[in-house]
């Protein structure tokens, strides 16, 4: 990746400019150091201690290509790619696919399709990402394709810079707009549960009613923070779990699976800086359950 200097760096350090400027961090500093041509400066090799003057085209070797995921096996599936240039990769997830592979599910998940994606362009890939979906939720991911772009989108995930909204089904009836803010831990008695608990982490969630039949309620949700199965655990906190959500909820056997869709992510490119903006409509089996949405009318 390649940065300008601009005219207030002028007698600064290179390391200096990059922290101070783009973000980066020790840590991925002295990664780079330990490639002899990890910084240029003007096309020639150079030192983090060099001082650079106005205009410098700074060139930066995050990774070499030679790092890759050894423990997620590539597999079989089709991946949805909404977005993908140097830095970043956007898909839109089915159902049913979990993000990472798992002891007992170790031959479908997101990971190991991105896996075998870059493996069949001869390439290897270091998993990175960056909003993780649960098994049943579809909609919008975003994985960081180096560690640069991975620092710089963990560092806006929980602030205005990045927004998440999601769609869900929630039981019952629910009217007009609201912000949820109870705290989250695990349960005492499960691995995978959460609940809502004072001695907890923080969270928000902001809800926004779209519309209600009398027995179910489309509610958009927008996330102030990114606690493990937030949305599902503060909807069932108010009385109106999600549908199909087992864990929170009740099963349900014309719908199996918690009804939650990623429906748009706004983020700032972490290198150019630039607002980006994805959405994903309301996957089919959604919009079954509620047919007389006009999903076209949803924002």
């Amino acid at each position: 990746m390649c940065f300008h200097v601009p005219a207030a760096f002028n007698g600064k350090s290179a390391q200096t400019f990059l922290q101070a400027q783009h973000g980066f961090s020790t840590g991925l500093i002295r990664k780079i150091k330990k490639d002899p041509n990890g910084l240029r400066i003007n096309g020639k090799p150079a030192y983090f201690t060099q001082r650079v003057c106005t205009a410098d085209q700074i060139e930066i070797i995050v990774e070499k290509g030679d790092e890759n995921s050894d423990s997620i096996l590539p597999c079989a599936g089709s991946l949805s790619i909404i977005y993908e240039d140097a830095d970043l990769l956007i898909l839109d997830k089915p159902a049913g696919v979990a993000t990472h592979p798992s002891q007992h599910n170790r031959d479908r998940s997101v990971a190991g399709q991105v896996m075998r994606y870059y493996h069949a362009q001869g390439k290897n890939f270091v998993f990175r990402c960056v909003t993780r979906l649960d098994k049943g939720t579809t909609g919008l991911m975003v994985i960081a394709k180096n560690a640069y772009a991975n620092e710089r989108l963990i560092e806006q995930l929980h602030s205005s810079m990045f927004i998440r909204e999601y769609l869900a089904l929630a039981a019952g009836v629910l009217n007009g707009s609201g912000v949820i803010d109870a705290p989250i831990a695990r349960c005492a008695d499960s691995v995978i549960k959460r609940c809502v608990d004072k001695k907890g982490d923080c969270a928000v969630t902001h809800y926004r009613v779209i519309a209600q039949d009398g027995e179910k309620t489309l509610v958009r949700l927008r996330l102030e923070t990114g606690r493990t199965h937030q949305i599902r655990v503060h909807m069932a906190h108010i009385g109106h779990p999600l549908s199909g959500d087992f864990l929170y909820g009740e099963e349900r056997a014309d719908f199996p699976r918690p009804a939650l869709h990623s429906a748009y992510i706004a983020l700032h490119h972490p290198v150019t800086g630039a607002l980006m903006e994805w959405t994903s409509p309301l996957p089919e089996d959604m919009q079954a359950v509620f047919r007389q949405i006009d999903t076209n009318a949803i924002d």
